[in-house]
């Protein structure tokens, strides 16, 4: 039995392109690394698929003219950059159009907040590593289709970044990260797509031993300083595949 000519799994390169919104928010014991900023972004993506099982995909995520406030009411500018690559092995459960199917694969994943050198009461941070991610995709009819994605990245690389203060929350972090986002796409064609996607995010950072500094708000110099990074994302966007 052959696919349809107009099912999206005969595309080998599917290319992505999503304006979205961004919320995020650093929960902390410490000042320094409790902030938050909300602004538009922009999301990029590819798949390339060697054979109907197996292929590779990347994703980027930028916020674009974002800000976070340091100090009161001072606002400085700020930048969020999410990478995502790896590789994919796809199954379907059958050959019609509104057959379901599985993603999943193995991702390097890089995540940088920098905050302008203008800030002195916050810090930026950086966190990469790998992860394990799944999504399954359901179509409800031929032209359209649910999708829920979950990604886990265990045991991350994580440091911080000066900005007007030259500030550390601890010696070394252990860092976990999981991250759900459910979607939906309509199906014009198999070269044309339209999609939705929220996303949520949470990484978690237990620092050991003492912070560098003493926390301004309290004149007390924390010993094991715990982050709850928090990234939410919408995204609506097109698909052109070939």
């Amino acid at each position: 039995m052959q696919i349809h000519p107009q099912d999206p799994r005969s595309n080998v390169l599917d290319i992505q392109l999503a304006p979205a919104y961004y919320y995020n928010g650093s929960e902390s014991t410490y000042s320094y690394r409790r902030y938050s900023s909300h602004g538009p972004g922009l999301g990029l993506g590819m798949n390339l698929w060697f054979n109907p099982f197996f292929g590779v995909q990347s994703r980027f995520f930028t916020s674009v003219s974002s800000s976070v406030r340091s100090g009161g009411t001072n606002m400085v500018p700020t930048d969020i950059q999410a990478f995502q690559a790896g590789i994919r092995f796809r199954k379907h459960f059958g050959y019609s159009r509104k057959a379901a199917h599985l993603n999943w694969g193995i991702d390097y994943y890089d995540e940088i907040n920098k905050i302008n050198n203008e800030a002195t009461t916050i810090i930026g941070r950086k966190s990469s590593g790998l992860g394990i991610s799944l999504e399954a995709v359901s179509p409800t009819s031929t032209s359209y289709a649910h999708t829920l994605q979950v990604d886990i990245r265990p045991r991350m690389k994580h440091s911080e970044m000066s900005t007007g203060v030259d500030v550390r929350s601890g010696n070394k972090a252990e860092t976990n990260a999981i991250g759900l986002a459910i979607g939906g796409q309509w199906m014009m064609d198999r070269r044309n797509q339209v999609f939705w996607k929220g996303q949520y995010s949470v990484e978690r950072n237990l620092f050991k031993g003492p912070a560098s500094q003493a926390d301004p708000n309290t004149g007390q110099t924390p010993d094991g300083v715990s982050i709850t990074n928090s990234l939410m994302m919408l995204y609506f966007g097109f698909k052109w595949g070939s």
